[in-house]
């Protein structure tokens, strides 16, 4: 399967990071996906019930970094993976980049990269 949905550099304020300020202060988190979905009959058909709503996706992580406080960017990153998994039942498998640009001030950002399945 190499259908799939892309969204980049979604900009996301919240309180990630074991430090005192980052418990504190709110920062910017960064959201590169792809999500990987059959796609073709969606595209033939012009039904959108046959992909993933683009915005509700980008609504549901929002919704996720907003609801608490995470110590680790890993915990939010599975947890993002998760509800979109339970919330978009069609997609298949997700690749998600995660990065926190303030976090090292001698770096551009730092941040992860995960690849999970549908079970």
């Amino acid at each position: 399967m190499q259908d799939m949905i892309l969204i980049e550099g979604l900009k996301v304020k919240g309180n990630v990071g074991i430090l005192p300020w980052e418990k504190q202060v709110p920062q910017f988190l960064l959201f590169d996906l792809k999500l990987y979905l059959p796609l073709q009959g969606a595209g033939e058909q012009g039904d959108l019930s046959l992909s993933v709503d683009y915005a509700a996706v980008t609504d549901a992580i929002i919704a996720l970094v907003n609801r608490q406080h995470y110590d680790l960017i890993e915990t939010l990153a599975e947890q993002t993976c998760a509800q979109l998994f339970n919330q978009f039942d069609r997609i298949e498998r997700i690749k998600l980049t995660l990065r926190k640009p303030a976090a090292i001030r001698e770096a551009q950002s730092v941040g992860l990269h995960i690849v999970r399945h549908r079970l």
